[in-house]
């Protein structure tokens, strides 16, 4: 009954963002917000999300940590030499609520425009794009060109069943070897400034692709020109870099190494999951899917943890759990899948063998597995 119940909601929740259709390009600024108006309820409006701060701990220290995890090879293992590294690079990132005052004052202008005006919401985020860039710095202080740290994703901060309208999320960035090195020689001597480039997706209407519906909906009750169809679709709302300030050399604390060497001690050990089901669109017949993990603690004794991807969070495709309790790394882990698919139906699969401690795990449905998707109006069967 619980599930039923689940997935019913989980269909209310895919269902609203749906059904929101903003006009893109037809943005005005009302005091101090971008208000977006809708394509067909002229009394509906939205505005802008807020722009992305670093999270602070309570002495104003930004919550930065980077772990490398060194190897060197072993007499043993024959490998002696071999340098390899796995290292994890994480920082909280808060997006600020709307001013609830700020949101009055533009509701006011549009009333003031002697509009009715039935609710301002904020824009139905879908998911946002990140890129972290790094630019070392000469002794000198002068800066040499930017480079892409790797392939970093949001994830959820707390709660792993953080929805809705999120404040805080963590970033996390797996960074190859040499990177790694990049980072740990430019970081420990302050010679490397970081900054995350993001943008919000939204699902919307761009101007000019909207039908007749609109009209008086725009600054000074113009209309958007009237097309064949409107062509609803996933685009960027806002686009911004944010600096990413820490200066190692004072803040040691978010530097940390662990050299393994001649053995392989038992870690709080960190997995990388990716789950694009949701954010890609691939598994529209699915509200949730989670991945249960189960490892060997020091004692022998199996401890376990989960992971849940949702429907309802499709900008959170990744995560890097840690277990509350240190596991052998010489032990392979294993895993198994929970589905709930969109009517409150829970399947659950069998328990797998897991990867390399040090490999990513991707959970996506594969191609052979995943549902055929109803064909489009214009893509039915040629005669």
């Amino acid at each position: 009954m619980r599930r039923a119940l689940l997935g019913l909601a989980f269909a209310v929740l895919a269902g609203g963002p749906a059904a929101a259709q903003p006009i893109l390009g037809a943005s005005r600024d009302l005091a101090g917000l971008q208000v977006y108006p809708d394509d067909k309820d002229t009394r509906l409006f939205y505005y802008a999300p807020g722009k992305l701060t670093i999270g602070k701990d309570a002495d104003g220290r930004p919550e930065l940590s980077f772990l490398q995890t060194r190897y060197t090879g072993t007499t043993a293992t024959g490998d002696r030499g071999q340098f390899r590294t796995k290292s994890i690079l994480s920082f909280r990132v808060r997006r600020p609520a709307v001013d609830g005052n700020l949101v009055a004052a533009a509701k006011a202008k549009l009333v003031g425009e002697r509009r009715s005006v039935r609710d301002l919401i904020p824009l139905p985020i879908r998911r946002i794009d990140t890129t972290l860039n790094y630019t070392p710095l000469t002794d000198a202080g002068e800066m040499k060109d930017t480079k892409p740290a790797g392939t970093g994703a949001l994830e959820a901060a707390g709660d792993p069943a953080d929805e809705g309208v999120w404040i805080e999320r963590i970033y996390t960035l797996l960074p190859d070897d040499l990177t790694s090195q990049a980072l740990w020689q430019a970081l420990s001597s302050g010679k490397v400034i970081l900054s995350l480039s993001y943008s919000y997706q939204t699902a919307g209407i761009k101007a000019g692709d909207t039908g007749a519906a609109v009209k008086g909906n725009l600054p000074g009750g113009a209309s958007v020109p009237t097309g064949d169809k409107p062509k609803e679709g996933v685009y960027v709302a806002l686009a911004d870099t944010l600096v990413v300030t820490v200066d190692a050399r004072h803040l040691p604390e978010c530097l940390k190494k662990v050299d393994l060497n001649e053995r392989v001690p038992a870690n709080f050990a960190a997995l990388s999951i990716y789950c694009y089901d949701f954010n890609n669109g691939i598994r529209p017949d699915l509200a949730e899917k989670t991945v249960e993990i189960q490892a060997n603690s020091v004692t022998g004794k199996p401890v376990m943890l989960q992971v849940r991807f949702s429907s309802s969070t499709p900008d959170l495709y990744s995560a890097s759990p840690h277990f509350q309790f240190a596991v052998s790394l010489k032990q392979p882990y294993r895993y198994r899948l929970r589905e709930v698919s969109a009517e409150g139906v829970e399947r659950v699969g069998a328990w797998r063998d897991g990867k390399a401690w040090a490999e990513m795990l991707d959970v996506t449905t594969p191609a052979d597995q995943r549902p055929k998707l109803p064909a489009k109006p214009d893509e039915g069967d040629k005669e």
